[in-house]
């Protein structure tokens, strides 16, 4: 018997749906001292606390920090935050501004460490945006960063962050089981670090999770579920809203590939409250996605065209300058669905339905690929 597509993203497997902006904290999170003795170190520590909760006051954070300071590498890492915050709100332009000019400030004053911790934002930056080969680059540059201009035993878990995320660009590209190597070694730098850093424990979760899905990939059902149980309790003791969240949605695709799309679909509406909470908009776009498929599975057409419009309007709110566009793809994604309503024929009308999806998705994301080419260039 012949295997259904995905009714969000007929062209791709599902489990390569989850994404995470948050992954990128681990460079940004690297410059936050446990130890905050000036007014200085209070504000940026406000900043990082609400990046997830408010975005929006941590820009106005980094704003202000960035103008009030003569201090170099404060200003550098104002920048980094800025970028960050940016990400989040899936302003990219504004995003990669703020980053080439922390990068162009640190290689200027010979600041070794930020310009790892920055060229790391850049690979994910690069990543999420599909230019893998920019991603690559910048990730490599950084490891000869670490090789010529060795770290102190405790910024070791900066080689981890680095390891985490070439092992997410060979789980993309090539396979799991050399993803995997990479992924041993950055949990094992991220669990042997000293001090205990509150970004070490979030970057172990994350890592975990990204272990659980390549499990999943190799139908380790049983060791996918531990990886992400695991990273679901440490996310928990650290009150990290938005790791739990991602974890849960890996936990929903476990239960979604036996089929058991009820259990996927409750784990989904606790992931999209924790999603909310912490103003991550991939984990929402992920998880509407998600119960749009499950619904399709399930044969709720009207839920499953629900979430699938939500998820697609959800990403237009996010962006004026794409707005236009993503507009133009719910418009003629309703016209089809309102065409295919009646049909009275429903396996004929979801055929239908599911190449417009398809066609629609990639028509956005060779939208997306060219206007984040032409923003790089």
């Amino acid at each position: 018997m012949k295997k259904k597509h995905s009714f969000c993203n007929s062209l791709h497997p599902r489990i390569f749906l989850l994404k995470f902006n948050f992954i990128v904290f681990i460079f940004l999170s690297a410059f936050f001292s446990a130890q905050q003795n000036n007014k200085e170190d209070l504000l940026y520590s406000k900043a990082i606390k609400t990046l997830y909760t408010d975005p929006e006051i941590s820009e106005k954070l980094g704003l202000q920090l960035f103008s009030n300071t003569a201090d170099v590498k404060t200003k550098i890492k104002a920048l980094l935050l800025l970028a960050q915050v940016n990400s989040i709100l899936l302003d990219y332009k504004k995003s990669f501004y703020y980053a080439n000019e922390s990068l162009k400030l640190a290689k200027k004053n010979n600041d070794y460490e930020s310009q790892i911790n920055i060229l790391g934002f850049l690979g994910i930056f690069y990543q999420n945006i599909e230019l893998k080969g920019l991603a690559w680059s910048c990730l490599n540059e950084a490891n000869e960063l670490i090789i010529k201009h060795p770290l102190p035993d405790s910024l070791s878990y900066k080689l981890g962050n680095i390891l985490l995320n070439k092992a997410h660009l060979y789980q993309e590209d090539l396979d799991c089981t050399y993803a995997n190597l990479y992924y041993n070694k950055a949990i094992k730098l991220f669990e042997n670090a000293v001090p205990i850093r509150y970004s070490n424990k979030i970057n172990l979760a994350v890592a975990f999770t990204h272990k659980a899905l390549c499990k999943l990939k190799n139908n380790e059902e049983d060791s996918a579920r531990y990886y992400f149980n695991n990273a679901i309790i440490i996310a928990n003791a650290n009150k990290s809203a938005a790791v739990i969240s991602f974890a849960k949605n890996g936990l929903a695709e476990l239960y979604a590939q036996k089929k058991d799309y009820k259990k996927s679909n409750a784990i989904l509406q606790e992931s999209l409250i924790l999603a909310k909470k912490s103003k991550q908009m991939q984990l929402e776009l992920d998880i509407y996605k998600m119960l749009a498929d499950n619904y399709y599975y399930l044969g709720d057409d009207a839920k499953a065209i629900y979430f699938a419009k939500l998820s697609y309007r959800e990403l237009s709110d996010s962006n004026n300058e794409e707005a236009s566009a993503i507009n133009k793809i719910t418009q003629s994604l309703e016209e089809q669905i309102d065409i295919n309503r009646s049909k009275k024929n429903r396996l004929t009308y979801l055929v239908y339905l599911l190449l417009a999806v398809a066609g629609i998705v990639s028509l956005f994301f060779i939208y997306k690929i060219q206007l984040m080419t032409k923003l790089i260039k």
